[in-house]
Formats: C-alpha cells, sequence, structure tokens
C-alpha cells in the first residue's frame, strides 16, 4: 500500500513521543504511562483503520496491563490527502 517513502510517514507517526510527555505529567494516568517504553514503531507494527471522512487512523498498542487501558494505546489520525505520495 505505501512506497519507499515509508519511513517518512512512520517519522510522521512516531510524533507521539510529545503526546506521551504531556500525559506523563497527570497525576491519575502516571502509573501507567511510566509503563509505556517508548520506542519507534514502524508501520507494520501498527494498526491501521480508514474512516469515512478519508482519514487513515493509525493505532499503537502499548501491551499494557488491564488496568491501564486508558492509556492502553494510542492513535493519529492523518487525511488521505496528506499521504498521498506515501502511497503506491
Amino acid at each position: 500500500m505505501f512506497n519507499s517513502n515509508v519511513k517518512e510517514l512512520e517519522q510522521k507517526k512516531n510524533l507521539i513521543q510529545k503526546q506521551y510527555e504531556l500525559d506523563l505529567a497527570i497525576p491519575d494516568l502516571k502509573d501507567c504511562m511510566s509503563q509505556i517504553e517508548y520506542r519507534y514503531y514502524s508501520l507494520d507494527e501498527m494498526g491501521i483503520t480508514f474512516k469515512e471522512s478519508k482519514e487513515f487512523v493509525f493505532h499503537i498498542n502499548f501491551k499494557l496491563s488491564s488496568a491501564c487501558d486508558s492509556v492502553g494505546s494510542s492513535m493519529h489520525t492523518i487525511s488521505i490527502s496528506e499521504i498521498e505520495k506515501y502511497l503506491k
């Protein structure tokens, strides 16, 4: 589905670190957020779904315990027009 520029797209998706740092500062989330091993995620590790509004939604599952479901994953939505150059 994606062309050879896939690394550039992965870098866009991996901007979740900024949100991670913000969430880590929230007392109710801190215990769960501190369990996340923040690292680079390849597209092969992300789930991808599509919205009717012509958007891709990239899902990253951090594989935390069920007690941390509220922060156990991250979703990043991007419009098709923003990633057309990455599609075959």
